[in-house]
């Protein structure tokens, strides 16, 4: 599984790389969204994003929309995790409606996270295998 972690924090994101690589996965990491969507300009096709959403200079909420409106039909149907401390300044709603798939609160539950990953994953592998079908 390829992912991409979009995380200011450098602790933090740290963290969520050991920890998705001890799970076997490909990790690259962003320190902001800028260097996400260059990656994704230029040709990275992660399985799934995980993004936090207060970020500097281009926060989740734009990062998600521009992945939604990508000029690659492949990068707009990525599955997003969103990931935030700023809990009372999103709604789960909103973030759903900005095509986001999941949403968690800071600090992350590990297995929640992983568990996540997989089922997003593993339905969106499925989606692919019925549309190619």
């Amino acid at each position: 599984m390829a992912m991409t972690v979009v995380e200011d924090d450098d602790d933090a994101r740290q963290i969520l790389l050991q920890i998705f690589q001890f799970a076997g996965a490909t990790v690259t990491t962003c320190a902001h969204a800028y260097a996400a969507l260059d990656a994704l300009n230029g040709g990275l096709h992660p399985d799934i994003i995980v993004s936090d959403l207060a970020l500097p200079r281009m926060d989740g909420l734009t990062f998600m929309q521009a992945v939604r409106s990508h000029s690659d039909p492949i990068t707009q149907r990525t599955p997003i995790i969103a990931i935030t401390a700023h809990y009372e300044l999103y709604g789960p709603e909103e973030l759903l409606k900005l095509g986001c798939q999941a949403y968690m609160v800071k600090p992350l539950s590990l297995d929640r996270v992983c568990s996540a990953v997989q089922k997003l994953v593993g339905a969106q592998h499925k989606r692919i295998l019925k549309q190619a079908g």
